[in-house]
């Protein structure tokens, strides 16, 4: 892997999504990309630039690494429907029929044919970009507001966290 995916750079990334959005919870799930990458990856994923490199190797179990991976999807896609309330038609089936999409993709990536060398992964950007184009346009077209929207904004944020866990 690049060192783009090192602890180092996870641990830069987490930081400056929270500097950016002052939301401690964007930072702590961009973080959370490389603890699961950890848990999934063989070793190849640096701690620092030019290694060493940690992994625990999910991947060489493919039903597991699918059951778990498509059940942590689905219970983020839980915790979001709990957390929000639709305002629209599209916004009770969009985001749902998008994750199901993703249950379907990972199920290709998990059984289809093994990717071609990392460098060569040019033919994906297309697939890839149009994807990160589609889900931005179900998040934006679900409309989901948060169900305690009157709240006061420190009162919202407070109750995102447990006790002990500092919001600004």
């Amino acid at each position: 892997m690049p060192w783009t995916h090192s602890l180092a750079m996870a641990l830069a990334w987490s930081w400056l999504y929270y500097r950016v959005s002052k939301v401690p919870v964007l930072g702590i799930c961009v973080f959370s990309h490389w603890i699961l990458d950890l848990v999934a990856h063989l070793p190849d994923l640096p701690i620092i630039r030019g290694g060493p490199y940690v992994g625990l190797g999910l991947w060489r179990f493919r039903d597991v690494s699918f059951i778990v991976e498509s059940v942590l999807l689905i219970v983020g896609l839980v915790i979001y429907l709990r957390a929000t309330r639709a305002k629209s038609p599209a916004g009770r089936y969009a985001m749902s029929a998008f994750v199901a999409l993703l249950v379907v993709v990972e199920a290709v990536n998990i059984y289809g044919p093994p990717p071609p060398e990392y460098r060569d992964c040019r033919h994906h950007r297309p697939s890839y970009l149009s994807g990160l184009r589609g889900g931005c346009r179900v998040a934006r077209s679900d409309a989901r507001t948060s169900p305690k929207a009157s709240r006061s904004h420190t009162e919202h944020h407070r109750s995102l966290f447990p006790v002990g866990v500092a919001t600004r």
